[in-house]
């Protein structure tokens, strides 16, 4: 029987060819791995930026509804103030003479008590004898 006699140099080609050819494969399914692993990634985080997006988008409906509100209720303040204004103006003149009309007969009352009671105190008390 006829055995030919390969030579080492054709074995070790061999053992490379059959190396390469499991370090392809698995680097192909370390690839497809890694690309199933970055999809859900890209899934989660669309879901996540979904969702901050409707909720971006239902703060800015909020935001527009108080804000039109603000407007209305800015609106009615003003008029309000605007006729206590007038109120407290139109009885400025008339509280203020009435306030020195009372001012003064309080300090002439005061005056005519002491005149009359002054020298029945002085004596009284016995201060200025």
């Amino acid at each position: 029987m006829f055995t030919p006699k390969v030579s080492r140099d054709f074995e070790y080609l061999i053992e490379d060819l059959t190396e390469s050819e499991e370090s392809f494969g698995r680097k192909i399914d370390n690839a497809y791995e890694a690309l199933q692993s970055t999809s859900r990634l890209v899934e989660r985080l669309e879901g996540e930026l979904s969702r901050k997006i409707s909720d971006v988008e239902r703060l800015k409906g909020e935001y527009e509804r108080f804000s039109q509100l603000a407007e209305v209720e800015e609106a009615k303040a003003r008029a309000i103030v605007k006729q206590l204004e007038s109120s407290l103006d139109r009885g400025k003149a008339k509280e203020r003479v009435l306030a020195f009309l009372i001012n003064l007969a309080a300090g002439l009352i005061l005056f005519v008590v002491g005149v009359i009671v002054g020298p029945y105190l002085t004596s009284w008390l016995g201060i200025g004898t």
